[in-house]
């Protein structure tokens, strides 16, 4: 029962990632990648699109956690230490990718792109790696 739910979330925010990505391009011809989309938003009239995204998805986590809390109850056991080390790591690589997960992942895949194919595969490749390697050291 509990897999079903966690399959029914999975497929319910996977459209809704979808959709956001279809409306963010067929309106703006912009793709849908969140670690540009924040890197790149800026004081200026041409940065309002992206205001308004970052502050819809703010509102939507917002109401979501608020509508559903069950889904939220969680604790992070871990330190701040690693924590921090890993949110450096994660900007590094979406760094030198030139985008994250959802830009590569699901809007370059879409398009067939080489570019995108590699970074994705690396991202799971490490992915698998360093839980791997967390799992081995604890």
């Amino acid at each position: 029962m509990l897999e079903n739910k966690i399959i029914l979330n999975a497929l319910i925010g996977g459209y809704l990632i979808a959709i956001a990505a279809f409306f963010l391009l067929y309106s703006n011809k912009k793709v849908l990648g969140m670690s540009t989309i924040i890197k790149e938003t800026k004081l200026s009239n041409k940065s309002k699109w992206r205001w308004f995204f970052i502050l819809a998805m703010l509102i939507t986590s917002i109401a979501i956690s608020n509508i559903f809390p069950e889904k939220f109850n969680y604790k992070i056991e871990t330190n701040i230490t690693s924590l921090i080390f890993s949110a450096l790591l994660i900007g590094l690589g979406t760094n030198m990718a030139n985008g994250c997960t959802s830009g590569h992942g699901i809007c370059g895949l879409a398009r067939f792109s080489k570019r995108s194919f590699i970074a994705v595969c690396t991202f799971i490749t490490f992915g698998i790696l360093t839980r791997t390697l967390i799992g081995l050291l604890s």
